[in-house]
């Protein structure tokens, strides 16, 4: 009887053994030339690879953009400890849902983790929340405050209300760009709303990604972060209403009672009944 095993075997055997070969050859010759091009690159640069120093790093001009890049990574890595703990969070992020879907519950969350990941940060909101630093009066905030390389987060339940707020009428429209998209100023916005297309132009064209809330049984909840140029594109668009587009992240997290109770958005209700909105003719919302 034929032995089918061994047959094939001794067919795919010789190409086993040549595929085995290619790769040695490939990963021998990619270890010699990274071999190669790092000795050249401590030996044309007088660089001693034993006591690399941050000063004689950045002191030479490299034209090769790799070998450039290379240095600037060490001179990274030698730096690490000096950018510990710096607050690099940027940029501006809606969470949307509706009522019940736990936007609110997991833009706190978001507080709590940043808080627990960036002790000194300070945190600005327009509800009471218990590690609040300062409750936000109006948009002049956003200017006015800020906290070095510590970050700062503005954290803004219903903006689109806040936004028909006399307070936020003459807010300059470059304003959120200015802030929220410049690492520089270690500032991060986030806000609420129940739907995206419904919040203020001005507002939306700042975002930079959107978080999707969803609760099941009143206590899980699920968060689906979505650049928020595609999120709009699909949401906007009704030819392209069935398009999927990928979340950049998800995460899921259980309502837990002490979490229910770091925030109190009845506050910021009570606060809402004494201001002053302006007709929808005045705002730039579109």
């Amino acid at each position: 009887m034929i032995d089918l095993g061994s047959v094939v075997g001794n067919m795919f055997a010789p190409i086993g053994a040549f595929l085995g070969l290619v790769i040695k050859i490939i990963v021998c010759g990619g270890c010699a030339l990274l071999f190669g091009a790092l000795a050249y690159f401590f030996i044309r640069y007088h660089f001693n690879p034993l006591r690399l120093r941050v000063d004689d790093l950045r002191a030479p001009y490299i034209k090769n953009k790799w070998l450039d890049l290379f240095r600037w990574l060490l001179v990274d890595f030698l730096e690490r400890d000096l950018h510990r703990g710096e607050f690099n969070e940027y940029g501006f992020t809606f969470y949307v849902g509706r009522q019940g879907a736990g936007k609110t519950i997991s833009m706190v969350r978001y507080l709590e983790l940043m808080k627990e990941k960036y002790p000194k940060c300070i945190i600005v909101t327009n509800f009471a929340y218990y590690r609040s630093d300062h409750i936000m009066t109006d948009w002049r905030d956003m200017l006015t405050l800020r906290n070095g390389t510590d970050g700062i987060i503005f954290a803004i339940d219903e903006i689109h209300s806040e936004y028909s707020a006399k307070s936020w009428n003459d807010v300059p429209e470059s304003l959120l760009s200015e802030v929220s998209q410049q690492r520089k100023q270690r500032v991060k916005i986030v806000a609420t709303a129940q739907f995206f297309t419904r919040v203020a132009k001005p507002l939306r064209e700042q975002a930079a990604t959107v978080v999707s809330c969803s609760t099941w049984a009143g206590r899980l909840t699920r968060n689906r972060e979505y650049d928020a140029l595609q999120y709009a594109m699909v949401i906007e668009n009704p030819v392209a209403v069935k398009r999927k587009v990928k979340p950049l992240r998800k995460a899921s997290f259980v309502q837990s009672d002490a979490l229910r109770a770091c925030y109190d958005t009845f506050e910021k209700i009570r606060r809402m009944e004494k201001i002053q909105f302006s007709p929808r003719k005045d705002r730039g919302d579109n």
